[in-house]
């Protein structure tokens, strides 16, 4: 391991991402967008009672982004339905300034805190996770760090 977690991070997701790949039958699709960089994330989930079962996806964006969406398929995949709107409302504070990581494994991302741009790009998958959980099958990076509607 070097002396740059997030590096390491980074690197080991993109090597062996964790979820890329459609699902061949999702209860729910949902598309992520971060305008800014072109990220562009199709979200597929399954959903079983009050189990999120699996997560999948098709992405065209930076190595951070797909690191993230990798991080949070792995941490969300098999857990309970609050659990993973908790994890990722926790997510997107912290990704914001607002609050700490809400995992220690998470805390990784410190490093990047001051970068708004990095931010939009970590923020991409645990929004759109959020916001399909809720019913909202489109969402993007602009809408989550300034506040605004989409």
């Amino acid at each position: 391991m070097s002396e740059n977690p997030f590096a390491d991070l980074v690197l080991a997701h993109n090597r062996a991402p964790i979820g890329r790949e459609r699902l061949a039958s999702p209860t729910f699709t949902a598309r992520g967008a971060n305008p800014l960089c072109g990220d562009d994330l199709t979200l597929d989930g399954r959903i079983e009672g009050n189990i999120v079962c699996e997560l999948g996806y098709a992405i065209d964006a930076s190595a951070l982004t797909l690191a993230s969406t990798s991080l949070m398929v792995s941490l969300c995949q098999g857990r309970e339905l609050g659990a993973v709107r908790t994890l990722c409302g926790a997510m997107l504070r912290y990704l914001s300034g607002a609050g700490a990581a809400p995992l220690a494994e998470l805390a990784v991302f410190d490093s990047v805190l001051g970068y708004r741009n990095r931010l939009k790009t970590l923020t991409l998958p645990w929004a759109t996770l959020l916001r399909a959980l809720d019913g909202q099958l489109q969402t993007s990076t602009d809408f989550e760090l300034t506040g605004g509607s989409n």
